[in-house]
């Protein structure tokens, strides 16, 4: 797995309000303590692993894929999305970081789109994703309805939603503490948006708990893929 380097990560933490900054996860990647640093780029390595599992999975994944990364942030997952995929849409309301990461590395091989949320709406085609990731990210909204509409509506019919959500357990709860985040930006936990995302034309295929299973599990992986047009 290609990590951002500790001054990119830097460097893209300057351009960012505080609250974008600790919603990026940027100080857990970068914290002095080595476990809560290892906790951070865990869930990324765990999400990288099962999305290249999941498209050599696919037979027909083998050529013109496209991704979007949903909620993309730093761009933590482009390098992983690169090798993987020929266009990547990375949608995300504050974008000066991935604009940052983007001007600091290339990828030529794979056609990369930042945009808003409303703007993916437009560029998206309908039907036309072969995986969407969405990591850390629908915790932050509520309702949910509308969002995973957008999802199903723009992915493939054998398309896979795959997610990385925090469970808000007291394990999860105590690791914010330690690592020395003042304000809670969530409005959900992984229970509530699964059972959420299930009931809006989404089936679940595969529960990862991370890094271990419960009660000490601290984020859910999930799979999903639509339910048929």
């Amino acid at each position: 797995m290609k990590k951002l380097d500790d001054d990119l990560l830097a460097e893209m933490a300057q351009l960012l309000s505080v609250d974008e900054r600790d919603e990026m996860a940027i100080p857990s990647y970068r914290h002095k303590n080595p476990l809560l640093r290892w906790m951070a780029w865990r869930r990324v390595e765990v999400l990288i692993n099962h999305m290249e599992t999941t498209v050599q999975s696919i037979p027909r994944l083998q050529t013109g894929r496209a991704v979007m990364d949903f909620g993309c942030g730093t761009g933590v997952f482009f390098p992983a999305e690169a090798a993987c995929f020929d266009q990547i849409y990375g949608v995300d309301l504050a974008l000066g970081a991935a604009q940052l990461h983007l001007q600091k590395r290339t990828y030529p091989s794979t056609a990369i789109k930042l945009c808003q949320p409303e703007e993916a709406q437009h560029i998206i085609p309908d039907h036309s994703l072969d995986i969407i990731v969405a990591a850390e990210v629908l915790e932050h909204i509520s309702p949910l309805d509308d969002t995973l509409d957008f999802f199903w509506r723009k992915l493939r019919g054998d398309g896979r939603l795959l997610i990385t959500v925090p469970t808000e357990n007291r394990l999860y709860q105590f690791g914010r503490k330690l690592s020395g985040f003042e304000k809670h930006f969530h409005v959900d936990h992984a229970a509530s948006i699964h059972s959420t995302i299930q009931s809006r034309r989404f089936q679940s295929l595969k529960i990862a708990k991370i890094p271990f299973i419960a009660p000490f599990d601290i984020y859910w992986l999930v799979e999903y893929k639509p339910d048929p047009i």
